[in-house]
């Protein structure tokens, strides 16, 4: 199998990034319809049921170049899953961690490239002094948790690791590396927007990742869950989210010959679990 520039890029140091890959239109949209969104229903996450359905969202996030894109960044031969954890988070400020702590036991070589990939489009410029995106400490996605738990205790807060994405940047990290949001040291943006969902390449760990997800309505596991930021009713409606009822036009249309979704109905029930 060979890998895109991309995803070797990845290998080395845990993310990559695709500049411009939203126009500033489309920033502009989405931020608008994001807080307006926000001021009705609250919370720190737009539910899926919600951008699903959200006809302005739907059309700029199922284009044609969003999947082009996808099929460019993974190989041929690969089938590209997207799972329901899909929204604008707005304000997300939490600080270092991983995301591979679901699983209790190692499932994968730290070697190879990873089961979930985490997709992020700001819709703001990040700086170190305003914020406004993400920090990653490179190379950290190939150490083991109890290493990696070391250096989140003992992280030097003097170093920079700002990804100094531009809004309308794809920012693509694996879900083992070292990373948090950008923290600001002057004042913070109003609104700190992303466009963020998950891609694997297999399904293998479809219901693990799902009952994960799930797990979060009733449980404090990841980071974000013994804050502030927690936030259950994002959560609750995941399991309300099947194809293709839960979509509109462009979103039906989205996922054709390589690109597939995995919801909860499906993959629940299917696997038994």
């Amino acid at each position: 199998m060979s890998h895109s520039i991309h995803l070797e890029n990845l290998k080395k140091q845990g993310f990559f990034i695709i500049p411009n890959v939203l126009s500033q239109n489309d920033v502009e949209a989405l931020k608008d319809k994001a807080i307006h969104i926000f001021k009705i229903y609250g919370g720190g996450a737009i539910r899926p049921t919600i951008f699903l359905k959200e006809k302005l969202i739907s059309k700029i996030f199922f284009q044609e170049k969003i999947s082009n894109l996808l099929k460019e960044i993974f190989s041929d031969d690969e089938i590209i899953y997207l799972y329901p954890n899909i929204t604008i988070r707005n304000n997300l400020y939490i600080n270092w961690h991983t995301d591979d702590l679901f699983f209790k036991e190692k499932v994968q070589d730290e070697n190879s490239l990873p089961e979930f990939y985490m997709f992020n489009i700001y819709l703001q410029d990040n700086s170190r002094e305003a914020g406004g995106g993400l920090d990653v400490m490179p190379g950290t996605h190939r150490l083991n948790k109890e290493v990696k738990k070391e250096i989140i205790l003992s992280a030097d807060e003097a170093a920079n690791y700002s990804i100094l994405s531009k809004a309308g940047d794809l920012i693509v990290f694996d879900y083992r590396v070292i990373h948090r949001g950008t923290m600001p040291i002057t004042e913070r943006n109003s609104h700190r927007l992303a466009l963020q969902w998950t891609v694997s390449t297999s399904d293998k760990l479809a219901n693990i990742y799902l009952t994960y997800l799930l797990s979060r309505v009733n449980k404090k596991i990841h980071i974000s869950d013994f804050t502030q930021h927690r936030d259950k009713a994002f959560f609750e409606d995941i399991p309300k989210v099947n194809y293709p009822d839960s979509f509109n036009s462009e979103g039906i249309h989205f996922f054709k010959d390589r690109i597939k979704f995995i919801d909860v109905n499906h993959y629940i029930k299917k696997q038994n679990i």
